[in-house]
């Protein structure tokens, strides 16, 4: 009787030592990293951007980027409620430039907020123009003479 319990003891430590997983080796970068090559890269791109701002600009865009409340990130082109909270998580930002780095925010929407400012629209946004009435159509007479 011993030896049938020593028999299944034995056996049942070899079925739980196979049904172990071991964790997967985790590679160097994934896909969804970026090397830090890359980042350079793009925060360089994004620094030339910013310089072709004149100063006005570029420091009402600093500001923003580095202060603003999650309703003036929001007013950016590409912003909405989630990445405005990932801006305002990643402060402090070294530089405006910087904002490229922020999950949800690459090179394409860096792009179009530094041409947000670079046009002037940093301003309060226009309100939509209201629908101009239309003038009614001359009415046509039912009585024709014969």
């Amino acid at each position: 009787m011993l030896s049938l319990c020593a028999f299944f003891m034995s056996a049942q430590e070899g079925f739980s030592q196979s049904k172990k997983k071991t964790a997967p080796k985790k590679s160097s970068t994934t896909a969804v990293e970026k090397s830090k090559n890359e980042v350079e890269k793009e925060i360089k791109a994004a620094e030339k951007l910013v310089a072709k701002l004149k100063s006005s600009q570029k420091s009402k865009f600093t500001k923003v980027v580095k202060s603003g409340k999650t309703d003036d990130l929001m007013k950016l082109p590409g912003i909405g409620e989630v990445n405005a909270a990932a801006i305002i998580k990643a402060r402090p930002l070294k530089s405006s430039a910087h904002l490229v780095t922020v999950k949800g925010i690459g090179p394409k929407t860096f792009a179009n907020i530094v041409d947000y400012y670079s046009k002037g629209l940093d301003a309060k946004k226009p309100e939509p123009k209201k629908p101009v009435a239309k003038k009614p159509a001359p009415k046509k007479s039912t009585s024709e003479k014969k």
